[in-house]
């Protein structure tokens, strides 16, 4: 980004006992401009995208997506992530 940067990092894991198949995204946003962080799935062969998910406003946090939230078990098959920045309308 031109106005700042976004580090951000996740692991996963499989289903587990009672636990679904889940993936534990935290990021860290250096972001001047008002806006909305976003972060998609998608399959990294040919860009399909699997789910798109807010993670609001925060600058830095970390959420759980589950299997059910993702709409793609991330422990079956390949996957990419990225994080978007969408600027608030002026």
């Amino acid at each position: 980004m031109d106005d700042g940067d976004v580090t951000i990092s996740c692991h996963w894991r499989g289903r587990h006992k009672n636990n679904p198949a889940y993936i534990h995204v935290s990021w860290k946003a250096d972001i001047t401009a008002p806006g909305e962080l976003y972060v998609r799935f998608s399959d990294p062969d040919d860009q399909k995208i699997f789910s798109e998910l807010p993670l609001g406003t925060t600058l830095a946090g970390e959420e759980i997506f589950s299997k059910k939230d993702l709409g793609f078990d991330p422990s079956a098959r390949k996957w990419a992530i990225s994080v978007m920045f969408v600027e608030a309308e002026k």
